[in-house]
């Protein structure tokens, strides 16, 4: 039977409560990009990464998000995040579809700059799933 996750967060603060969590740090994980390139230890692989309405001048987006960071506002807010649990049962493309339509039911593809990452997890309760 599936479950269903869905969690939207503001972008963090620090845990030394020193600033927010930078946008740039936080799309290299999340995009296993720069030194999380090579990520293993949390159980998961990427499987998918996309990114949409990053400005021309942004050579990569990463270099979109680390401009977020430095032209927002002191006390604002960079990015929010959006975590779903996808279905097992379906395919990477029949997932990757799924976000692509929330994204755009939500206006996001219209009306924001975006970037997301689909990681496969090992099914907490099935113990003989293997990775892939």
């Amino acid at each position: 039977m599936p479950t269903y996750h869905l969690t939207y967060k503001r972008q963090p603060n620090r845990k030394d409560n020193l600033g927010k969590i930078e946008s740039k740090k936080h799309f290299d994980y999340i995009c296993r990009e720069g030194k999380y390139t090579n990520i293993r230890n949390h159980g998961e692989d990427l499987r998918y990464k996309s990114n949409g309405n990053i400005p021309s001048w942004a050579k990569e987006p990463g270099m979109f998000w680390d401009a977020a960071d430095n032209n927002e506002r002191k006390d604002g807010c960079a990015y929010r995040e959006i975590e779903v649990g996808l279905a097992q049962e379906l395919s990477l493309d029949d997932n990757i579809a799924c976000v692509e339509k929330l994204l755009d039911q939500l206006g996001i593809k219209k009306e924001h700059a975006y970037s997301y990452a689909i990681h496969e997890k090992p099914a907490r309760h099935d113990k003989d799933m293997t990775k892939t």
